[in-house]
Order: C-alpha cells, then structure tokens, then sequence
C-alpha cells in the first residue's frame, strides 16, 4: 500500500523524498534538508484568478532507482481551455519535470 501524508502520496528516489498529488509535487527534500517547496501548473485568467482542472489521465510507476510519472490535465472555465501534459521522472537523487501546454481557447491572462 502507498504510504500517504495529508492526502499526498510519499515517493523516495535516491536520498530524495517528496509528496505528490494530481500533478504537484511538495515539501522536495535531499536526505534532511527541504530544497524546493513546490511545483505545479497553475493557468489563471486576466483578474488572477486560478482556473481549476481536471486529471484526464494519470500514471504512476515506481522501481528500485525511482518513479515516473505521466499526467495530463484540463484546465477550463467559461473562457478558458487549456490542456497540460506534464511527465515527472525521478532516477536516484535526480528529478526531471517537463511541463508541456496547449491552449484550446484564446483568453485573456495577467503577465
């Protein structure tokens, strides 16, 4: 059974840990030290405003050396449509996120 903290999953790769949840990763630490706090995709529109997904697919593997994941996600609102695919990949004490993103709508953003 996963080991779980809150609602996110406990992955291990190496000496790294983190937890994972629907495409966001937290709390990244190498042996005790936290290195990184967070990454995830956010799409907000021109008023700031976070535009909330849904997980279309996910995947999840995980071996002796690590974990790879694969998520696609739809982000969409009255004015807004976009799709993100996003793969993380862990292999020792490396971590790999590659964030890809299609816009399905024109829409107005902030920056």
């Amino acid at each position: 059974m996963a080991e779980t903290l809150h609602g996110y999953r406990i992955l291990r790769s190496g000496d790294l840990k983190m937890l994972y949840n629907k495409g966001e990763i937290r709390q990244v630490c190498l042996g005790r030290v936290q290195v990184l706090n967070a990454i995830y995709a956010a799409v907000r529109d021109q008023n700031w405003t976070t535009i909330p997904f849904t997980v279309v697919q996910e995947t999840l593997e995980e071996d002796h050396d690590g974990f790879t994941i694969e998520i696609d996600l739809e982000h969409s609102s009255d004015k807004v449509l976009f799709r993100v695919s996003i793969s993380i990949e862990a292999k020792g004490n490396q971590l790999t996120v590659n964030y890809e993103g299609t816009v399905g709508s024109s829409f107005l953003r902030n920056r």
